[in-house]
This record gives C-alpha cells, structure tokens and sequence, in this order.
C-alpha cells in the first residue's frame, strides 16, 4: 500500500495504490475512514487479500515453502511491515486451518446438510 495524505482536505475520497504479489488496484478511502482493515488467507498456492472488507481483493500465487511433512510444522514465515513514519498496528489475528484432506470413515459419519434421498431401513 503506498499511501499519502490527500493533499485535498475537502475531496469526497482518495484513491490509494494497494498491492499483493505482482497484482494492484486502487482502494478507495474515504475522509471518516481512520483505519485500514487487511485480511489475508494463504496456502501453499495461493494468496488471497482483502481490503476493506473486499472493496478491493486480489489472489495471486503463493510462494510459501510446502510444509514439513515430518511433523516439525510449516516451514514459512509471514510478516507484516510498514515503511511509512507513525503506522500503528492495531490488532493482528492469526488463524490455523485444518487440513482438507478427510479419510472415508470420517466422511461416512460427519453429519449431513441435506437428508439422504434413500429411505432408512427399518
């Protein structure tokens, strides 16, 4: 994000040059808006960013080492940094997903959304 304070006090946004990865876009703020809120989800594939609550997203592909099979854990870092004097990190949330991968005995007995089209024996 390359932000600069609007040099127009009075204009009714500013657009700011965000990035991630290779791709950008511009985010629209507005005067009242004091914070940025940035959420990111990654894999080993991809990088999904969002900008104030999806005003503007991007997905790019992920360069995130695989992870370490042996059970030592992920072998990647992430970091957050700002390059501009007086930026305050608020709050930062970190989240573990689980894997995707489920073995058949666990998806024959997750419960289900829908009912089963088959009736039950009696």
């Amino acid at each position: 994000m390359e932000y600069t304070p609007p040099s127009n006090a009075s204009a009714p946004f500013h657009d700011v040059l965000v990035s991630c990865g290779g791709a950008t876009d511009m985010l629209r703020l507005l005067p009242a808006e004091k914070t940025l809120e940035i959420r990111m989800y990654s894999d080993w594939n991809f990088v999904e960013t969002f900008f104030q609550r999806g005003r503007v997203a991007m997905t790019v592909p992920s360069t995130l080492p695989q992870f370490d099979r042996s059970g030592l854990g992920d072998l990647a870092d992430l970091a957050l940094t700002a390059t501009a004097a007086g930026v305050t990190v608020a709050t930062v949330d970190v989240f573990p997903v689980k894997g995707i991968w489920a073995s058949p005995e666990e998806v024959k007995v997750a419960p289900r959304v829908y009912p089963s089209p088959r009736p039950s024996p009696k």
